[in-house]
């Protein structure tokens, strides 16, 4: 799958005018959310992001990311990263769908269904060198204007390098 056009305008207007934020998922990196729904078992009202770039275009993108996406469960949350010098991507501690869209720069990605494992190969010197399927992982460089997803089964990591930008998309099990 490609990246939606839309997703790659948003990205690259939010970074280079929105002031960065911070996300647990992703220390050090520059975070900016742009959509997170909390079903009304939670009582927590939904997050809209109020950037203007987000309220115009906002219906859109979600509609691209429902429509090209591979799922088509209710979209939880919408964060745009961008790597630093200093940042990483940690794995979700819950298994649940998700995508990544890289937006600016190739990425690699390793898959797993063991979330130690996962974190367990945060930094890798040489992806060829790794016997993968002996850790019960799996490497998959991806290139820019690339989509990533796995089901609720998976869980994936992200090596973001400074400069790299992507969407990270999280989907509720309807």
């Amino acid at each position: 799958m490609v990246v939606p056009q839309s997703i790659t305008d948003l990205c690259n207007e939010v970074v280079e005018w929105m002031d960065p934020q911070r996300d647990a998922q992703f220390p050090f990196c520059d975070t900016y959310l742009m959509w997170h729904y909390f079903p009304p078992k939670y009582d927590i009202e939904v997050y809209n992001c109020t950037y203007p770039y987000w309220r115009t275009h906002g219906n859109t993108i979600m509609e691209d990311i429902s429509t090209q996406g591979e799922f088509r469960e209710t979209i939880e949350k919408i964060v745009i990263v961008r790597g630093t010098d200093k940042g990483i991507a940690l794995p979700r501690t819950t298994k649940s769908r998700q995508s990544y869209y890289v937006v600016k720069g190739d990425t690699d990605i390793i898959l797993g269904k063991n979330y130690m494992k996962l974190c367990q190969s945060l930094e890798v010197n040489d992806y060829k060198l790794n016997t993968w399927s002996g850790r019960g992982l799996e490497w998959k460089p991806s290139k820019e204007g690339t989509v990533e997803s796995v089901g609720n089964l998976w869980n994936m990591n992200v090596h973001i390098k400074e400069g790299d930008i992507i969407l990270h998309v999280t989907y509720y099990d309807d």
